[in-house]
């Protein structure tokens, strides 16, 4: 089989590769925040002020007025399908699971099926305090530093309501034996006709059969950002002023996108190179015990992959949901040289070195633990320069002191400003990829031991190359950053 092209030829001959079909349903959601405020500034001395702030913020729940969205999962009661779905396994089960431990349970919840009314619990305790000082030490130097904690919304501006059963999609499946017959075509992409939306009528049998999800897992907190600094200011002669002021931030309950359907690591290979035989094994078609009892989905066929059978809910493809248990943390050293407006005249230097790390997202989706990766909005050194100069032309400057009227307007007056910018790159990911012991790869002038996780059908516990930091000790196993073995981790991801 040709490694590209097979979705034109397919196409050529008439036959599609997938695509989807909607039927849109009408909402009326509503996500609202309440925000309430106090400051003071306090002089406490003739030197000395500070900043005082708290702010208390009560974001309300996402809803739909007339409830017509998906608010939880039922991970656990059985189908309406279960008992004939638990037969057909045991006539043809699988090595790995036994059939008295097939799971056909689990399903989504609307508000009037089980689930709750609000797409999340109601928050009280958003309460950020602020806090901050300026202190001039002598006529020419002064300290400023300060303190603030921060919320995100959950649902305002970044979450909508889940409608699936009011809107229903109807998946093209092409075919339903691995390509070995098509019962679908261009000419007739959906021969089954289109699925009707069904609002929360069908239960916990909604879109089984295909992907699904929820708005959120667990106990959902609002992401908040602490955030702080301290500086120091020096004025210094001939109108110039230096400023270095070190900045840090710690980011947690980041959203998180979790898939909750993987398929089990165990059942993965740890070979330190690639394992056709258990990839093979994984997608080998065996027995399914759903067939005929989910038409329009790529469940209903009589054959399905052995790893779909692994998964904790075999009646969908994927079940995902919005965990808020993702961390960041920013820390920079920023300094700047102005040269105040003076004699026609203004320059600016400013200069950061920072760093930004993310635990965001999951190397595998069998993973317990968050990666811990540069972030892709790391940028480690910027520099930046402007300046502007006023031309010597026009009334009150060097030339044209005596222009009126429209000599004076066109001639007079000009600027000429510039502004620079350079900064390093984003950060360059391998993504999960797995390296032969030993290679390495050359970037710029560091040679980088390809140390680092399996491929996606492996597990990050592979322990390929030197598997801790020569500094710290700590274990490099699932990491996908690079550095070198004598190098200590303060320039890695460690």
């Amino acid at each position: 089989m040709a490694p590209f092209g097979q979705d034109l030829a397919s196409f050529l001959v008439g036959l599609p590769t997938g695509g989807t079909m909607s039927r849109p349903a009408a909402y009326r959601e509503k996500s609202s925040v309440l925000s309430l405020y106090a400051h003071d500034d306090w002089r406490v001395g003739t030197n000395v002020t500070l900043n005082l702030g708290l702010r208390w913020e009560i974001e309300e729940p996402l809803t739909e007025a007339k409830n017509r969205f998906v608010s939880g999962f039922d991970a656990s009661t059985p189908l309406p399908i279960a008992g004939v779905v638990a037969a057909n396994y045991a006539r043809n089960p699988i090595a790995e699971v036994p059939p008295d431990r097939f799971p056909v349970g689990g399903g989504l919840l609307y508000p009037d099926t089980g689930g709750p009314s609000s797409a999340w619990e109601r928050n009280m305790g958003n309460i950020m305090p602020r806090a901050g000082l300026a202190w001039l030490a002598t006529p020419k130097t002064s300290v400023r530093g300060g303190y603030g904690l921060f919320y995100d919304v959950l649902g305002t501006n970044r979450l909508t309501v889940n409608q699936v059963g009011y809107s229903r999609d109807t998946t093209l499946t092409p075919s339903l034996d691995n390509g070995q017959t098509f019962v679908a075509t261009l000419a007739n992409p959906f021969p089954n006709g289109l699925l009707e939306p069904v609002g929360s009528g069908l239960g916990l049998m909604t879109s089984v059969g295909q992907g699904i999800g929820f708005p959120y897992a667990g106990d959902a907190s609002n992401p908040r950002n602490h955030r702080w600094s301290l500086g120091l200011q020096r004025e210094l002669p001939a109108q110039f002023l230096i400023e270095t002021t070190y900045v840090g931030a710690r980011g947690q309950n980041l959203p998180v996108l979790r898939q909750l359907n993987a398929v089990p690591q165990q059942y993965f290979s740890t070979s330190p190179v690639r394992d056709d035989p258990a990839n093979n094994r994984l997608t080998q078609q065996v027995t399914n015990p759903f067939a005929g009892l989910l038409p329009g989905t790529g469940l209903n066929g009589g054959a399905v992959s052995r790893s779909q059978l692994l998964r904790p809910y075999p009646q969908f493809t994927s079940v995902q949901a919005t965990e808020t248990n993702g961390t960041s943390d920013y820390q920079a050293l920023q300094t700047r040289v102005e040269r105040r407006m003076a004699n026609g005249f203004t320059v600016q230097l400013a200069y950061s070195w920072s760093k930004t790390m993310t635990e965001t997202g999951y190397l595998n989706d069998f993973d317990a633990d968050l990666e811990r990766v540069v972030s892709p909005f790391d940028r480690k050194h910027t520099f930046v320069s402007s300046g502007l100069v006023e031309l010597p032309f026009g009334r009150g400057r060097r030339f044209g002191g005596g222009w009126g009227g429209v000599t004076n307007t066109l001639l007079g007056g000009w600027q000429v400003s510039y502004i620079f910018k350079a900064q390093s790159g984003a950060p360059l990911g391998f993504g999960n990829f797995l390296f032969a012991d030993g290679m390495v790869w050359a970037i710029s002038w560091r040679t980088i031991p390809a140390w680092t996780s399996g491929l996606t059908s492996q597990p990050s516990t592979a322990s390929l190359g030197s598997s801790s930091c020569p500094t710290c000790g700590r274990s490099r196993a699932g990491s996908t950053t690079y550095a070198d073995p004598a190098t200590p981790c303060s320039i890695s991801a460690c």
